[in-house]
């Protein structure tokens, strides 16, 4: 989690880096792979961002919502909105080159 004002993309993907190593370090890979492989499957009539928020446990929830605020935050500052797929997208794109 960070405690900064923003993040401009890199930052973000950092920070997503940051709490997948997390769960590997905590021995949780498995329930993140878990996790991402049902979001795949999900339908999209609900964004997929707030089904991920919903699913995360405690440990994760916080500095995820944080990291994904700080993300907003940096887009309204430039008067532009990220939409809920942008963000999944560079979560998932982030996954992908951390897990494989």
């Amino acid at each position: 989690m960070s405690d900064a004002p923003f993040h401009n993309l890199e930052q973000f993907e950092k920070a997503i880096e940051r709490l997948i190593e997390q769960a590997d370090a905590q021995n949780r890979g498995a329930d993140l792979d878990r996790l991402v492989s049902h979001l795949q499957r999900s339908p999209a009539d609900v964004s997929r961002l707030a089904s991920l928020l919903m699913m995360v446990d405690d440990d994760f929830r916080s500095p995820l919502k944080a990291d994904v605020d700080a993300f907003r935050r940096f887009h309204r500052q430039k008067k532009r909105e990220a939409s809920d797929d942008e963000i999944l997208k560079v979560m998932m794109k982030v996954y992908a080159t951390k897990r494989g």
